[in-house]
Parts: structure tokens; C-alpha cells; sequence
């Protein structure tokens, strides 16, 4: 699988809820007061007001600790060499380019499919298939593409020479409870750079959902994971 070049992570989170209580009934108020004296009547009781239990929390039963913190993600990682297809989008915000987004299918281990306004690439091993209007040719990879965000070792290999690794919190993200880590990465470069990230993990599957990084001071760049072993084809769109 190719390697991935974003250079940070970080976490996920989540939230929990509860009902509030059911309220008795109450019996009608009587409009007049009757003339004669009515025939005895049992009184009927009016049923108890009951509370219900509120329901449990969507946090993990064990949330990891500031000092497991860097174990934890580790295991993020290597639960996601187990899978076999996703999709991913990434948007990027900020300069030079101003709004850019990029939708990604992934099956492993080397089948990409990706699409943005400018075209349209299918990777099938070493072959690149490209598409620009409505034609499609093989080509070499163009300059500037990277179609690497898939590559567990090179997330692993950023965590094992970060700092400052540690849990943020948990957060409910589309539905989906998640546990939120935070890490910084020191880039050699050139040019050389410090680069803060986040990355959002699933408190069910211990998947990625989504990472944030911000690369440059007018730069932020989100990624989004779905679709975790979807049935997802990817064929070669020419012969």
C-alpha cells in the first residue's frame, strides 16, 4: 500500500444521554358540583408516577489513560490492517488553493479510485488509469497526487516518533461514539515543521473516523472514514 503523507492524527469522542421521567396521570377536575347525593362509588386509583432508568452512557466501559495513550493509538492502527475496503474524503481549507476536496475508495491492498472536479483516477497496482472531460488513458502517477491515506504502517510509524501524544476526549461523530487522541510530529522538512494533529477513533471498532491536521498557519486538512468493509469494486475503466 502506498504511503501516506498527512502528517498528523487526532481523536475521536463521544456523548451520553438520558430519558427523563414519565409523568402520572392526573384525573379530570369535576365542571360542578352535583345536587343530590350520588350513589358510593370505589375510588379509582390514579396510577404512581414511575420513573425511567436513564439509559447508559455511549462511552467505552475503559477509556485509555495519558499514560497508555500512545499503546492505545498503536492498536488503532494495527486493528485497521485487518480491513478490507473504505472510503474516505478529504477536504483541504486554506491557501493557496482555497476549498479543495478529494473522494476516495479504497480496497486493499493497492485498488484506489479517486475523484475531484479537476478528474478522475483509478490505481490498480502499478497501473494508473487517468481521466480528464471524458476521456480516460494510462498514465504515469501525476506529480501532486497522493493517493496514500490507507497506509496503517506510515500512521503507526508517525505515532512511534511523536510527542506529546495523549487523550483529548470522546465525542459522538455522525452517530458514531468516538475517542479523541492529540499528537504533535516533529517534519525534518525542508521545510522543517511541528505539526499538531487529531484523530478520531470508533469506541466500537477501534477504526479511524476522521483526522484533522493543520500543516501551515492558513492551512487545515479534514478527513473523513466511512464505509469500513463496504462491498466496493474496482475495475480498470479502459482495457
Amino acid at each position: 500500500m502506498k504511503t501516506f503523507v498527512i502528517t498528523g492524527l487526532v481523536l475521536v469522542a463521544l456523548a451520553a444521554s438520558a430519558c427523563s421521567a414519565v409523568p402520572g396521570l392526573v384525573p379530570p377536575t369535576p365542571t360542578a358540583v352535583p345536587t343530590a347525593i350520588p350513589t358510593r362509588v370505589p375510588p379509582t386509583n390514579t396510577p404512581a408516577a414511575t420513573n425511567t432508568a436513564p439509559r447508559p452512557t455511549t462511552a467505552p466501559a475503559v477509556l485509555p489513560t495519558a499514560g497508555n495513550a500512545v499503546d492505545a493509538l498503536s492498536k488503532v492502527f494495527k486493528s485497521w490492517t485487518s480491513v478490507k475496503s473504505f472510503r474516505a474524503k478529504m477536504t483541504i481549507i486554506g491557501q493557496p488553493t482555497g476549498t479543495t476536496e478529494m473522494n476516495l475508495e479504497v480496497v486493499t491492498p493497492d485498488r484506489f479510485h479517486m475523484t475531484s472536479k479537476q478528474m478522475e483516477i483509478v490505481l490498480i497496482g502499478n497501473t494508473v488509469y487517468l481521466k480528464l472531460g471524458n476521456t480516460w488513458q494510462k498514465v504515469p502517477l501525476p506529480q501532486g497526487i497522493d493517493l496514500s491515506l490507507a497506509d496503517p504502517k506510515k500512521y503507526a510509524d508517525e505515532i512511534a516518533a511523536s510527542t506529546d501524544v495523549k487523550l483529548v476526549g470522546v465525542e459522538t461523530l455522525d452517530g458514531t461514539p468516538t475517542i479523541i487522541y492529540q499528537y504533535t510530529v516533529n517534519i525534518k522538512g525542508p521545510p522543517a515543521q511541528k505539526i499538531t494533529s487529531k484523530v478520531w477513533v470508533g469506541a466500537t471498532d477501534n477504526l479511524p473516523r476522521k483526522v484533522e491536521s493543520a500543516p501551515t498557519a492558513t492551512q487545515k486538512t479534514t478527513i473523513l472514514f466511512t464505509d469500513y468493509n463496504a462491498n466496493i469494486t474496482i475495475n480498470p475503466p479502459i482495457p
